[in-house]
C-alpha cells in the first residue's frame, strides 16, 4: 500500500494496480478477471474454510441457491443503502462473494466502473457469473479480482464508493484495524465505505449469552473465522482506523434465521417506544463509514 491515484479520470483501470496480477482472463459474459496472491496476514483457517473446504460443500444446486438468495439480498438491502450514500464513480465490493452487490451497482447511472474482490476464485469464476447474469451486470463495468482485504491490490485514493456485505466479521480481532485503515485508504477524500449484514452483539444479557455461546458454530468447527461484536466494539475498531462510522438501525434479516423470527415483532414495534428494547435483542445496523475530520 501507500501508492496514491494522481489522475483518476485518465487511468486506464489496469494502472490501478499496484502490481501485475499472476492470472487475467475474461470469463463467460465478457467479464475481466484478475488474479493476485493472498497475503500471509489471511488467516489461515479462513484461508482453508474458502480455498479448500467451501468448494467441496457445494454442488450445483447450491450454486442455484446462492443465485435466489443474491436477488432476495438485492432487493431487501441495497435500496436503502443507496438511498444513504449513494453510487457513483468508481466502486469496488469488497468480500465480494456471489457479486450481487457489484452486479446490481453496475447498472446504477453515473457508475463508471465495479471491481468485485474476494479471496475465492470458485465464488468468483463458479458462482458469480450466473448471478451476474441473473441481474443484469454490465459487462463493460465489471471487473472480478481474486484478492484479499489484507492487501488489497489497489493504488491508494483509487474508489468513490466501497461496499461490502457480510464481510468483515470473518476478519480477525487483531487484523481488523489494519484492514479497515487498509480498505479507507483506497477511498478518494469524499468517499464512503458502508458496510451491511454484520453481525451485532445483542445488549440484552439473554440474547447477548445466546449469541456468544452459538454464533457461527458451523463453520468454526470447519475453520472459518466467525466474529460478533458489539456495537461499541466496531466504533472502537473504526476509530483505531482513523475512521468514523455512522450506526443506522435497519430491520430486515429475513436470510439469517437468529433474526427473521423476530421480523413480525420488530417491525410492529417500529417507530414506538419499544424499538429500542427489541433493537438491543436484535440489532441490526448498516455502517456507513467516512474519514475522520
Amino acid at each position: 500500500m501507500g501508492l496514491k491515484l494522481q489522475d483518476s479520470g485518465q487511468i486506464g483501470y489496469k494502472e490501478l494496480f499496484r502490481c501485475r496480477p499472476t492470472r487475467e482472463e475474461t470469463l463467460p459474459g465478457e467479464i475481466s478477471y484478475f488474479e493476485f496472491p493472498l497475503s500471509e496476514n489471511l488467516d489461515p483457517g479462513e484461508r482453508d474454510f474458502r480455498l479448500r473446504v467451501q468448494p467441496s460443500m457445494h454442488s450445483h444446486e447450491d450454486e442455484r441457491g446462492f443465485q435466489a438468495q443474491a436477488i432476495n439480498r438485492a432487493r431487501t438491502f441495497l435500496a436503502p443503502l443507496v438511498t444513504r450514500v449513494g453510487c457513483h464513480g468508481r466502486v469496488l465490493e469488497a468480500f465480494a462473494g456471489t457479486c450481487w452487490m457489484g452486479s446490481l451497482l453496475s447498472r446504477k447511472a453515473g457508475v463508471s466502473e465495479v471491481f468485485c474482490m474476494d479471496v475465492s476464485s470458485y465464488l468468483l469464476t463458479r458462482v458469480a457469473p450466473a448471478v451476474m447474469l441473473e441481474l443484469g451486470a454490465v459487462p463493460g463495468i465489471m471487473k472480478m479480482v481474486r484478492g484479499d482485504v489484507n492487501d488489497p491490490p489497489f493504488i491508494d485514493g483509487s474508489f468513490d464508493r466501497i461496499f461490502i456485505d457480510a464481510g468483515l466479521h470473518h476478519v480477525p480481532d487483531q487484523n481488523l484495524t489494519e484492514v479497515l485503515a487498509g480498505l479507507s485508504a483506497l477511498l478518494k477524500p469524499e468517499g464512503i465505505m458502508a458496510a451491511i449484514r454484520e453481525p451485532f452483539l445483542p445488549e440484552a444479557p439473554f440474547f447477548r449469552k445466546r449469541a456468544l455461546e452459538n454464533f457461527g458454530d458451523s463453520e468454526k468447527s470447519l475453520g472459518a473465522c466467525e466474529r460478533i461484536r458489539s456495537r461499541d466494539e466496531w466504533r472502537s475498531a473504526f476509530v483505531a482506523a482513523g475512521l468514523v462510522c455512522s450506526f443506522i438501525p435497519v430491520i430486515s434479516g429475513r436470510d439469517d434465521q437468529r433474526l427473521s423470527l423476530s421480523l413480525p415483532l420488530r417491525w410492529a414495534a417500529r417507530g414506538t417506544c419499544l424499538e429500542p428494547v427489541l433493537q438491543s435483542c436484535w440489532p441490526e445496523y448498516m455502517m456507513i463509514i467516512r474519514h475522520r475530520g
